[in-house]
């Protein structure tokens, strides 16, 4: 009886151990998600406009620079002059 107790205790242990890993994957996807939601937001309070996304096109050689916001229409693109940062 003893040693039945000792193995579960050991198996309960070992598993509970191997479950609280740790997940690197996580911390460094809310980062870059943390800094796309901040440029938005900082996008917005310049053009005044709500400011769902940002890209950038290469048009004939040339780079150009959109945000995407939602306008009466629906969702809209605004070519501004500078990119984003």
């Amino acid at each position: 009886m003893k040693k039945v107790i000792c193995l579960f205790m050991v198996v309960l242990t070992s598993s509970i151990c191997l479950s609280q890993t740790k997940k690197s994957g996580l911390k460094e996807k809310s980062f870059k998600e943390r800094d796309i939601v901040f440029k938005c937001d900082s996008l917005s309070k310049v053009y005044k406009l709500d400011v769902v996304s940002y890209k950038s096109v290469m048009r004939d050689g040339v780079m150009r620079y959109f945000i995407c916001y939602y306008g009466k229409s629906g969702l809209l693109e605004k070519e501004i002059p500078k990119p984003v940062l």
